[in-house]
């Protein structure tokens, strides 16, 4: 159930994922212009999470990754990427609809362990 899809723009520099863990987005930026179009996209991946949120149920994540390459992605709070090192979650979109946006923070927040959940709530 791994099905790719690219966009239909011209540098192909977000890639779409249906895995078995559900949607994955991710925007690479272009090398000749590393943060020109970070707004907009930001404004997109929040629109594919809400999506998300709407169809699965479920709830979803924008973050990003610096090194090795920024990159920004959304994806369910469940997906194996939530807890990979290095990774920020920027928003979280809940199954309600709440758009959540603390400040950027590593992704030990969706730590499988007692006390990062009892922490959060």
């Amino acid at each position: 159930m791994n099905r790719r899809r690219r966009s239909a723009t011209k540098s192909r520099r977000i890639t779409e994922r249906h895995t078995r863990h559900g949607y994955w987005w991710r925007y690479i930026p272009s090398k000749r212009e590393p943060g020109v179009n970070l707004f907009p996209v930001l404004r997109a991946a929040i629109a594919a999470a809400a999506k998300e949120c709407r169809t699965s149920g479920k709830s979803y994540v924008v973050a990003s990754f610096i090194k090795p390459a920024p990159a920004i992605y959304v994806f369910a709070c469940d997906h194996p990427d939530a807890r990979k090192p290095g990774i920020f979650i920027m928003y979280d979109l809940t199954r309600a609809g709440g758009l959540r946006s603390p400040a950027v923070r590593p992704a030990s927040r969706f730590s499988s362990t007692p006390r990062a959940i009892s922490s959060r709530h």
